[in-house]
């Protein structure tokens, strides 16, 4: 057999995988028997560049197949482990195959009776799918080797690996009795498979559609494990180049017969003579063996369909723990039972079903969960502390309680029967909707990194965001608020305060304010600053009798709707769009410092006349309902192609 001698101390970590390149170097030695042909045979060796160097060598009583012919005859190694020399006995002769020369020499480590080669020099040999654990090193067999030399005359071996090398560590407090080793896309790991070899090429290796697609590293008795991340156990498999397209999985077999799962989905390649590294990984024995129970036909069936690996029409708990993203939308499940078994899950979607009941506080990994538009009363979250995104819409939740998820950054909770929201923990929370439940109060003091807050159609009776500094959009209408502060406000863009029981709204120092909308409520005042960047201003249905918006610090206002006040007097934004000031007491309308003006509705007045003649983008005009409106200006050819007025009221151009 042939072993690396090594030492390093590179800091290695999982999901990430090193690897090192193999530097072929020789050490040439002599092999003699009085009826065999002379053999010298030189190493690969392989050189690590993170921390020091990987050393192939011999092991006492390796054995090789050395093909002069067809015949595969059996040469056995006479020296003593960790010898440099490599002298070699012949010990059988093989009598079934034509004895007919090759074209050159050819030898393959280890020796297997069922190793063959065909006339033109392809090798047919099986790679072994259990291979034997060794410390710090792959097991005795594992690693295959061929050598060819120059001619039939030449009896130089150069020994080449055709397998590359996947190095897992693992750390814990368990004992490992096997691993297995699998790639997630069937890619064929031992088993049969044919070699093509050349004296100064590298080899190709071809796997038989027959092969297998997994390799099981034999623990003995038991491998005890590292600790922790620094004294993580190194488990070697030497496999053929392989390309995992869509990752590979690793099940650990511990001594109290339960599994640890390990998956990447991420594509990894081992090349011939090439190391690779998994980043060390915490063992966890808590996957047991059996089949997962379901109640619901729907939910185990769609699993089966997609996680089922040996097609069994089952899932295994191992199946299940190799599950990290699980897609159950409008599947018509009602029951969820056997999710628990999902342990590695990571995003869960099973919205639009029939759920009632949703416990997911075993899937401890779980980052992102889906169950929005479902019927679930009773959502069990308490064991989900990496939990970031969760969207629980559309439900029958009463209560909803985020103590033990410290990581959330995204809550959706729209349209339950919410009375009671417990975020004070949610120190990273940056959105959250609530919309349209029972809440009369929410506690913020802990969310000071809020930036989307929509709590509109409940139940509030005051709102307290004193420390939401990086707010930026909020929406708390059709409430009862009867007071709104707003503390440092500088990021806020977008207020929806509509629908409520405000008296006044002082937006001074919303300096970076796009939209507002505080329509329905009870506002006598509005108080301006600097908000130089309002485009959008809804404040209909009030009590407003004054708008001054002429000066230039609102020149960037496009639309205005103040319709169902009390004004007396309005003065348009100079850069107004779209106007509605309809229903209120205005008996005049300088519309002439507007000239973008383009809609307006102002209906339900006390105009005597009005005045567009300098508006020519003006294309829809509503002027009914104006009982003291007798002239209507215009420019001559003017043409505005919806104008409504009433009748006795008479258009007139300048």
């Amino acid at each position: 057999m042939k072993a690396f001698k090594y030492s390093f101390a590179a800091v290695l970590l999982i999901v990430a995988i090193a690897s090192c390149q193999v530097v072929d170097v020789d050490s040439p030695s002599g092999a003699r028997r009085h009826d065999a042909p002379r053999f010298a045979a030189s190493l690969e060796s392989t050189r690590v560049y993170v921390d020091g160097d990987l050393q192939m060598y011999w092991t006492a009583d390796d054995r090789i197949s050395v093909f002069t012919c067809q015949g595969n005859d059996q040469y056995r190694f006479d020296g003593q482990t960790g010898d440099q020399t490599c002298t070699f006995t012949k010990i059988s002769e093989d009598p079934m195959n034509p004895r007919d020369p090759l074209s050159a020499n050819y030898s393959v480590y280890p020796y297997r009776l069922t190793t063959s080669i065909a006339a033109d020099g392809v090798l047919t040999m099986r790679l072994p799918e259990e291979q034997p654990y060794a410390s710090d090193s792959f097991g005795l067999g594992a690693n295959t080797m061929v050598a060819v030399t120059e001619r039939p005359t030449d009896y130089f071996l150069k020994f080449k690996n055709i397998c590359g090398f996947l190095v897992v560590k693992l750390y814990g407090t368990g004992t490992v009795k096997s691993l297995v080793l699998e790639g997630s896309n069937g890619e064929k790991l031992a088993g049969k498979a044919t070699v093509t070899a050349t004296a100064n090429g590298n080899p190709s290796v071809t796997m038989a559609e027959t092969g297998t697609t997994s390799i099981t590293l034999n623990c003995g008795d038991g491998v005890s494990l590292g600790t922790d991340e620094a004294t993580a156990t190194a488990f070697w498999f030497a496999l053929p180049p392989t390309a995992f397209t869509k990752g590979f999985v690793v099940s650990a077999t511990g001594a109290n017969g339960k599994q640890a799962v390990l998956h990447t989905s991420i594509s990894r390649t081992v090349e011939r003579g090439v190391v690779n590294y998994m980043l060390p990984a915490e063992a966890v024995f808590n996957v047991p063996e059996g089949n997962v129970e379901f109640d619901d036909a729907n939910f185990k069936s769609y699993c089966v369909k997609n996680f089922d690996r040996n097609k069994d029409s089952e899932i295994s708990f191992a199946e299940a723990a190799l599950v990290d993203t699980l897609k159950a939308s409008n599947k018509s499940i009602a029951s969820m039972k056997g999710i628990e078994a999902f342990v590695n899950l990571t995003y869960l979607d099973c919205s639009q079903n029939r759920i009632t009941s949703l416990d997911v506080s075993k899937c401890t990994k779980l980052l992102k969960l889906l169950c929005n538009s479902n019927l679930i009363s009773d959502l069990n979250i308490n064991g989900n502390t990496k939990l970031t995104y969760l969207n629980c819409s559309s439900n029958a939740l009463t209560s909803l309680n985020l103590l033990r998820n410290p990581s959330v950054t995204e809550l959706y909770c729209n349209i339950n029967q919410l009375t009671q929201l417990t975020i004070g923990t949610c120190t990273l929370l940056k959105t959250l909707e609530c919309q349209y439940n029972q809440l009369t109060a929410i506690n913020f003091m802990g969310n000071q990194v809020l930036q989307t807050l929509k709590c509109g159609h409940n139940s509030i009776t005051a709102l307290t965001l004193l420390y939401c500094t990086f707010l930026s959009t909020l929406d708390c209408s059709n409430n009862q608020i009867a007071s709104l502060t707003l503390n440092q406000p500088k990021a806020l863009r977008n207020l929806d305060c509509s629908g409520n029981q405000l008296t006044s709204l002082d937006i001074s120092q919303c300096t970076a304010l796009t939209t507002l909308n505080c329509y329905g409520n009870q506002l006598s005042s509005i108080t301006f600053g600097d908000n130089t960047g309002l485009s959008y201003l809804y404040c209909s249905n009030n009590n407003l009798t004054s708008l001054k918006l002429r000066d230039s610090k609102f020149r960037t206002i496009r639309t205005l709707y103040c319709s169902n006040n009390q004004l007396t007097s309005l003065e348009l934004p100079i850069n107004a769009v779209s106007v509605d000031c309809s229903c209120n007491q205005l008996t005049s309308l300088e519309t002439q410092f507007c000239p973008p003006l383009n809609q307006l509705n102002c209906e339900s007045n006390l105009f005597t006349s009005m005045d567009f003649s300098l508006n020519m983008s003006l294309s829809s005009a509503d002027c009914t309902l104006n009982p003291n409106l007798k002239t209507i200006w215009l420019r001559t050819g003017q043409t505005i192609s919806s104008l409504w007025y009433d009748d006795g009221v008479t258009i007139q151009y300048k």
